[in-house]
């Protein structure tokens, strides 16, 4: 026998084990997308071994796994390096009884191994429409239905299993649903619908032919155990945060905004745009279009500026088709000359931010080409005589995300934070402001990710400062749950995206640091549905996601306050923002769970008077898109208003004051010797 077929076949053998129950463990193997729930039974703390293996590309990408308790809150965050391609940790699952959850978020690119002692039956949820696992051929799972409930199981072909087979346990009624393959339409998949049967059910569920795996459930619970004595329905006890706020001002509220087309919009879109008060923008100029028609975008540029108040847009230069390298840095820079020139000089336009490329770390052959071109047109741009030309900020480096790498070959060559690092050590006085898209978040819990990658950004900046000594703007230019096309209607076009949104406000913002943070893209085009405007014939829709992006907007304030958590969970998000000349407080909050939650948030008395009841509405918007207000009452404890709400599970909420009780905690800046 060979070695390379005996070691394809040992590892074909440890992958079956992975996926069947043994005497002492369960072991779910390759797992990549999804919470497995784990049920406590008994007073015994017990250690659960997770192991992980790097895929294609985990050397370029930091992951994190979550661990939280029955009521929410975070035990573990377990932080998965670069230089962790594979490894292995311990859970520890305390003497308590009740369900913990362990959170795999996608996109992974690596394969974790959870091994559960049997005394802990366990089940896994897997992402709809994403893959979540890779498996052997024919893994059996089990899954229970309700009595006087039809489902549906769905999958998607991504290469892998292309077959799923379910039979009912006691009926023996059998459906087999083939998967097809879709090619470029991401968003397509297959599905059965089994109709309701008066006794509830167990069913097996085949799944044929190996590899990468996506199926899941709807109209009942999502959840598939490895031994249908093990199933079980997560118990969501209620959560509790507590949260203190003194009034200390982090920094400013970045703008919030999207990308938005090179086009004027129709006049029939004016109502949409007024509800969505976009504070900031995004939008591709195309070179080789302006380049004969020096004044084609006048007209959509002045309805942007004039017309929706919109100052602090960031321009992508590219040609059409997607073009998004610089074919030749001197023709560039003479067409970039003659468009400012007429743009910023002639018209008035305030065109602030420049990026020369679209995510030049993904698009372009080597950091040295990008380079090159990149300081030949920065160059000449800032030494020209004219100040329409020469004052232009520059943004880069424009990449495909930032602290992790873009998804493609030599990706640990390519991080945008590493690029953006390169370009301020060697050319300081060219770059103006430090800007990224941020993609493939897919997951509620892991959006402190927007976080880190704010506070990364700034590390970088105050490490090569600007000549001027002032910290350059950090512009999040383009973001969105998935990249491209790889897009999941559960997620775009349903309320996930909303509650995603506010948390990826929240976490991003909630340093004080950011300038703006776009959502790309304003409206669905055919081809990238990723907008928050649908397009119904002549009609126009806001999505769910919409409709938070508006109540962000519509109850902005400038100023980000410190918050602090007296537990930390990634349930449950509270960003406080003020105008400190006026008294006024906003708080954005967004119960990400499936479960109910009590929150107690104390305010010190020097931010809402302890004198009287000032004046407060709790805001909610949920599934319905239904916006609910009520009155806020608090009690007044050690110089602290306090303040218990009960948030509803998949909410996003504002409590908003409008009290005068004099200025705020001064602003903590950073001075020129400690940036």
């Amino acid at each position: 026998m060979k070695p390379d077929f005996l070691r394809s076949t040992c590892a074909i053998v440890a992958l079956i084990l992975l996926w069947v129950p043994h005497v002492e463990a369960a072991y779910w193997g390759s797992l990549r997308d999804g919470v497995l729930h784990v049920s406590q039974q008994q007073s015994k703390e017990r250690s659960i071994p997770v192991s992980w293996k790097g895929t294609n590309i985990a050397d370029a990408q930091n992951e994190t796994l979550y661990w939280s308790s029955p009521k929410g809150m975070l035990l573990q965050r377990v932080a998965i390096p670069f230089s962790q391609p594979s490894g292995g940790t311990n859970l520890t699952i305390p003497a308590v009884k009740g369900d913990y959850r362990l959170d795999i978020p996608g996109y992974s690119f690596r394969k974790y191994v959870v091994n559960v002692p049997n005394t802990l039956p366990s089940v896994f949820e897997p992402a709809k429409l994403h893959f979540s696992a890779e498996v052997p051929n024919t893994v059996k799972l089990y899954f229970q239905v309700p009595a006087n409930k039809r489902f549906i199981l769905a999958g998607k072909d991504h290469g892998g299993v292309d077959r799923l087979e379910i039979v009912n346990l006691t009926s023996h009624e059998e459906k087999v649903l083939s998967l097809k393959d879709y090619g470029q339409l991401y968003s397509s998949y297959d599905q059965v619908e089994v109709a309701a049967s008066p006794e509830a059910s167990i069913w097996q569920l085949t799944l044929k032919g190996g590899g990468k795996a996506a199926f899941w459930l709807d109209h009942i619970p999502n959840l598939f155990a490895l031994d249908p004595k093990e199933l079980f329905v997560p118990t969501l006890e209620e959560g509790q945060v507590d949260i203190s706020i003194e009034g200390v001002v982090a920094g400013d509220m970045p703008k919030i905004g999207a990308a938005l087309d090179f086009s004027r919009p129709p006049a029939s879109a004016d109502a949409i745009f007024d509800k969505l008060k976009l504070g900031s923008a995004n939008y591709y100029f195309y070179e080789d279009i302006l380049s004969s028609d020096i004044a084609k975008d006048n007209s959509f540029l002045e309805y942007y500026e004039q017309k929706l108040g919109l100052d602090n847009y960031i321009s992508i230069l590219a040609k059409t088709g997607r073009r998004s390298t610089i074919s030749d840095a001197d023709d560039t820079a003479d067409f970039l000359t003659r468009y400012l020139k007429s743009h910023r000089g002639e018209n008035g336009f305030s065109f602030p931010y420049l990026a020369i490329a679209d995510e030049p770390n993904l698009n372009y052959g080597s950091y040295n080409q990008f380079e090159k071109d990149f300081v030949a047109i920065a160059s000449t741009l800032k030494n020209h005589p004219e100040p329409s030309v020469s004052s232009i900020q520059m943004a880069v480096p424009q990449s495909s995300r930032f602290v992790n790498g873009p998804t493609r070959s030599d990706s640990d060559e390519r991080i945008g934070a590493d690029w953006a690092e390169r370009l301020l050590q060697g050319h300081p006085d060219l770059v103006d402001s430090i800007s990224w898209h941020q993609w493939l978040v897919r997951d509620l819990v892991a959006t402190e990710q927007y976080k880190s990658t704010v506070l990364k950004a700034r590390e970088l900046d105050r490490q090569y400062p600007a000549k001027s000594g002032l910290p350059r703007p950090l512009i999040l230019a383009q973001t969105n749950i998935s990249s491209g096309n790889n897009l999941s209607h559960y997620e775009q076009n349903t309320f996930f995206a909303g509650l995603w949104l506010a948390s990826v406000v929240a976490n991003a913002s909630s340093s004080g640091q950011l300038s703006q943070l776009n959502w790309f893209k304003i409206a669905d085009d055919g081809v990238w549905n990723k907008g928050l405007i649908a397009i119904e014939g002549a009609q126009f829709k806001l999505k769910p996601v919409a409709h938070i992006m508006a109540m962000i907007n519509e109850m902005w304030l400038p100023k980000v306050m410190d918050v602090k958590f007296s537990q930390p969970s990634v349930e449950f998000e509270l960003l406080p923002t003020s105008r400190p000349d006026t008294g006024e407080v906003n708080m954005l909050g967004v119960n990400k769970s499936k479960r109910q939650y009590v929150a107690k948030i104390s305010v010190n008395c020097k931010l809402l008077s302890c004198d009287g009841e000032p004046s407060g509405t709790l805001r909610t918007i949920d599934q319905s898109l239904a916006v609910r207000t009520q009155p806020l009452a608090s009690v007044v404890i050690e110089n602290q208003r306090v303040y218990e709400l009960s948030i509803t599970p998949e909410t996003v909420f504002y409590l908003n004051f409008n009290v005068n009780s004099g200025p705020l905690a001064p602003k903590i800046t950073v001075s020129r010797n400690d940036r």
